[in-house]
């Protein structure tokens, strides 16, 4: 038995699961990562960086390459807490016709890595027009609550 997985790497943001919506009024997720279940582990962690958002299990040291979302590709970041449950979001809507999401759940405590990558990304070359704002409170506890958070 090993402890949970934990990273002071500023690079490394562990999130407990990400979900992938198709459509904007999408209620239900198309695709999801959850830490811990199946063969995913607990260290399922999201790097945010000049070139996008890319997600790894650090543990098994397996890169979840279908979840990549590259920078270039990106219009609205939004971040968001609940801070009753300690949880915070990130979502990220890309490009497309679809109106595809990327909603990223994280701990409260991983929140300050997250305002780090943002500011990375935004300095890179590849990112065209992205727009960041935050996610009213209603809206955060409305969605995590669907998503049995």
């Amino acid at each position: 038995m090993r402890s949970p997985y934990t990273t002071k790497d500023p690079d490394k943001i562990v999130i407990r699961a990400v979900y992938c919506f198709l459509n904007q009024f999408a209620k239900t997720p198309a695709s999801q990562l959850i830490s811990g279940l199946g063969t995913v582990t607990d260290g399922l962690i999201l790097r945010i960086t000049t070139e996008g958002l890319f997600i790894d299990d650090d543990v098994r040291g397996v890169p979840q390459r279908e979840w990549d979302v590259k920078a270039w590709t990106l219009k609205l970041v939004e971040t968001g807490d609940w801070k009753a449950k300690g949880l915070h979001l990130l979502r990220a809507t890309v490009r497309d016709q679809e109106g595809k999401r990327y909603l990223f759940v994280l701990s409260e405590e991983e929140s300050w890595k997250v305002a780090v990558g943002l500011q990375r990304l935004r300095r890179g070359t590849q990112v065209r027009a992205l727009g960041v704002s935050s996610m009213g409170q209603l809206e955060v506890k409305n969605m995590l609550e669907t998503l049995g958070w």
